[in-house]
């Protein structure tokens, strides 16, 4: 990918597709699925780091799965709440459909 491509899907996975996007860079950005797909999992999908925990996760945390239901968004871990990122969630949905 070039540095504007990595970027735009940065922000995308995010839920932060730029409105200063083209229309055509927008559509592409959310309308394509790659074959493959390999994310860096801290800050890119979920939040905090991994690294910066001190207690494993624990208790799950239950919310809106984007108008699909309910279901785990996130877990506890001590008193940190790591969430994943609603785009990051959508970006999953959308290829697991």
């Amino acid at each position: 990918f070039s540095a504007s491509v990595a970027a735009l899907l940065h922000t995308a996975a995010r839920g932060l597709v730029p409105a200063t996007a083209p229309p055509r860079t927008r559509l592409v950005a959310l309308s394509s699925v790659p074959r493959l797909c390999v994310l860096d999992l801290d800050e890119c999908v979920w939040s905090p780091e991994m690294y910066t925990l001190s207690h494993m996760p624990s208790r799950p945390l239950i919310g809106d799965l984007n108008g699909r239901g309910e279901g785990v968004v996130g877990v506890h871990s001590g008193g940190d709440v790591i969430r994943i990122y609603p785009g990051a969630l959508l970006a999953m949905q959308e290829v697991a459909d």
